[in-house]
């Protein structure tokens, strides 16, 4: 099984999986005085929520996420999901400061009501691997090398699905429902 991330065509010697690797940033904020620290928390029952926000796109175009940051108690998690193009060896591991002040605080003061926008808490960076059509790659190759890549970020909230459809694969098993969307093949 190989879930190399954005390293699996060069490892494979596969040049035909075209994937993109970008650089993106993740911010954690707190919610604002006097509002209810929780309401952004698991422990609350909080959602993963996605943010379609382009008027210019009939069907709108996937412009963040957040999640309750489970890795810092009491912050909430909120994304952009876009970046620019990087290499995996050469990216810069630090987050994009002017992509929270130009965008974000935008997004997070519209969708976030209780969120303290004016400071973030954390910032970091994530490389995401994208496919053209930022669908997973699930697929068993010509030499059984069971492949799972190109998360286009949005991998870690199907975490638990992922690995029973990889398990599936690898045990040779026929998953629940067809993986032909996802297939490695669409983009040969």
């Amino acid at each position: 099984v190989c879930t190399a991330g954005d390293w699996t065509a060069k490892l494979l010697g596969r040049q035909n999986l075209t994937l993109d690797p970008i650089n993106t940033t993740v911010v954690y904020w707190k919610t604002k005085e006097g509002s209810d620290p929780g309401v952004y928390q698991a422990e609350k029952n909080a959602p993963v929520f996605i943010v379609y926000a382009d008027p210019k796109e009939p069907h709108g175009v996937l412009n963040a996420y957040g999640t309750p940051a489970i890795e810092y108690p009491g912050l909430i998690k909120f994304c952009l999901h876009s970046g620019s193009s990087c290499s995996p060896e050469d990216r810069l591991c630090i987050p994009n400061l002017q992509d929270i002040e130009e965008k974000l605080k935008d997004l997070t003061r519209t969708f976030l009501p209780h969120v303290d926008v004016e400071n973030h808490v954390a910032a970091e960076a994530c490389m995401y691997n994208n496919t053209r059509d930022e669908n997973f790659i699930l697929d068993v190759l010509s030499d059984n090398t069971v492949l799972g890549c190109g998360f286009s970020g949005h991998g870690f909230k199907f975490g638990p699905l992922i690995g029973e459809l990889l398990c599936s694969l690898a045990l040779d098993e026929e998953p629940e429902f067809s993986l032909e969307p996802f297939s490695a093949r669409r983009f040969s």
